[in-house]
């Protein structure tokens, strides 16, 4: 056996555990393709997800409930809790307040933190808008306005929650006990069930409350 045989088969060898090795790990390294998307002001604000720094940006998570921490010297911790399911990416936007003589009015102070605070402030409340109308697709057709036939007009408009409730209400203006009820049967008509939505009726009684309703629901 000359020496290049000799050396060839345990070269070759190594080669082989050393590829097995390399398969093994990409095997394990699976993504869960779940992740967040955070962005915070002030800019060098540390991130923890579940008490393990992270930083910012777009983070891979495992699917499920977490709790995410932000915080600043000067400024008021921030630690809120966050779903996220599988295959989903969730923004979560966090603006810290100053608490202390050395940091009030830091974003009037800092032009680039208070331009990163508004933008984290538009973010937030574009995803919230189009989380609440996955949960309510019935917000996707609001606002809405059209005359009730008696002259006056009836409007159907999102607004704030209710208490105790976190979905945005529906707010209706609308005049005669008649165009209410044609409110409710118009939802219905799409495939909508008002006893699930959190429904205002502006300077009226609601008409889910009314005597002889129970038979429009």
């Amino acid at each position: 056996m000359n020496m290049s045989t000799r050396w060839s088969f345990p070269i070759f060898l190594l080669l082989v555990v050393g590829i097995s090795f390399l398969v093994v790990i990409k095997a394990g390294q699976t993504s869960t393709n779940t992740f967040l998307q955070i962005q915070v002001a002030p800019s060098g604000a540390s991130v923890a997800i579940d008490s393990h720094d992270s930083g910012s940006g777009k983070q891979e998570i495992n699917p499920g409930q977490h709790s995410v921490t932000v915080r600043k010297h000067g400024f008021a911790t921030q630690t809120r809790a966050v779903t996220v399911n599988p295959g989903q990416t969730v923004y979560f936007g966090a603006i810290l307040e100053p608490n202390s003589s050395s940091t009030q009015n830091w974003y009037n102070k800092h032009s680039s933190d208070q331009k990163l605070s508004q933008t984290i402030a538009d973010h937030s409340a574009d995803y919230q808008s189009s989380t609440d109308q996955t949960a309510t697709p019935f917000l996707q057709l609001l606002p809405l306005s059209y005359g009730d036939g008696m002259g006056g007009l009836v409007t159907i408009a999102q607004g704030v929650p209710v208490p105790g409730s976190s979905q945005p209400a529906i707010y209706v203006t609308a005049k005669a006990p008649s165009t209410r009820q044609g409110v409710l049967e118009y939802m219905r008509s799409r495939g909508y069930d008002p006893a699930t939505m959190d429904i205002v009726f502006i300077g009226t009684v609601d008409p889910l409350q009314e005597a002889g309703t129970e038979d429009y629901r």
